[in-house]
């Protein structure tokens, strides 16, 4: 070998060893630079949720959800899925609100707890159950108890405010401690009160209770009574039945039967007296009550009404007519 051809093997290796140390390095700058990028997402990905402008990006319809009312922070929402589910057959949904919740996995125990100023509710195909303090519920028997003022709303009839009461899901029936509900009749609002030991959708009963349709605190006059029962929500019967002005009892009756439908219908009637037959001015005045009684709608073609007028040291009198309307007869009068 010359040493011409010698020289010339030495720089071809020096040449192969330069591209190849060039290469390499060329490589590992390019491992170390995408190494170094994943490293900078991980860290923009730790950082916390509003950081950067750029990753948070706020969701405009939960923030619309939010601002009608809905959602999280604004109600109850339902989504896609549950709006589904509850239109197939076979599905029922039941709703908790509240401000707090406990669960107790061993027992099946939930507790709602009520947010400040607020209630906590829980609802179920069209029945209703919230208290000002907290509502418990029991999965194994389904049962619901509340704690504090509540409210009892079943999917016909009015709502029911109680002290407390307790509530079987499955059997849809209850009990209400210091009951209080309201019905309209004959133009009057009559408001009940009384400890409700049984209700359902079909029946309630009431114990030792009273009613009246005069709204002051202390009423004017009530009658009370040691057993209500309200069937269907369309008849209320009592038994028997005190009637009190203010706390001086002035008539007795052995059962009321009250309709709570609307429209014509049989009923008590509304007694008519003034403030001073219950409280007098003077020693002189005569107390007078008119209009106790009751009337009857025997059929779409007839009725009947009874009532008593009480005039202290003048009068008791009765009042009583018959009313009937038969076209096709070509009769129609009164007795």
């Amino acid at each position: 070998m010359t040493p011409m051809r010698l020289v010339s093997q030495t720089l071809w290796i020096i040449g192969f060893t330069a591209i190849g140390a060039f290469s390499s390095a060329s490589a590992q700058e390019q491992v170390d630079s995408t190494r170094l990028r994943v490293l900078q997402r991980l860290e923009r990905l730790a950082r916390a949720p509003g950081f950067d402008s750029i990753l948070f990006l706020q969701d405009s319809i939960r923030v619309a959800e939010i601002e009608a009312g809905r959602g999280f922070g604004g109600g109850v929402s339902t989504d896609s899925v549950v709006a589904e589910l509850m239109e197939l057959p076979g599905f029922t949904l039941t709703e908790y609100d509240g401000g707090a919740a406990t669960f107790e996995a061993a027992e099946r125990v939930l507790t709602l707890i009520a947010p400040d100023g607020g209630r906590a509710r829980v609802s179920s195909e069209g029945m209703g159950v919230e208290a000002d303090t907290s509502i418990l519920y029991n999965e194994e028997t389904g049962r619901l108890q509340t704690e504090g003022q509540s409210t009892f709303t079943p999917d016909t009839g009015d709502p029911i405010e109680s002290t407390s009461l307790i509530f079987d899901i499955g059997e849809e029936r209850g009990s209400a401690f210091g009951a209080e509900t309201s019905y309209s009749e004959g133009g009057a609002n009559w408001l009940v009160t009384g400890d409700m030991p049984f209700a359902a959708a079909d029946s309630s009963f009431m114990s030792h209770a009273r009613f009246t349709s005069c709204d002051l605190e202390e009423p004017h006059y009530h009658f009370e009574t040691d057993e209500i029962k309200i069937v269907g929500g369309n008849v209320l019967v009592a038994r028997p039945v005190r009637l009190y002005f203010a706390d001086v009892p002035v008539a007795w009756l052995p059962f009321v039967a009250q309709s709570l439908s609307q429209g014509r219908s049989s009923g008590i009637l509304t007694p008519r007296f003034s403030v001073n037959d219950i409280v007098r001015t003077s020693g002189r005045y005569r107390r007078r009550v008119s209009n106790i009684g009751f009337y009857w709608a025997m059929s779409d073609y007839s009725d009947a009404l009874m009532a008593l007028d009480w005039f202290s040291q003048n009068f008791l009198s009765v009042t009583s007519s018959l009313r009937y309307s038969f076209n096709r007869q070509f009769l129609d009068g009164d007795l």
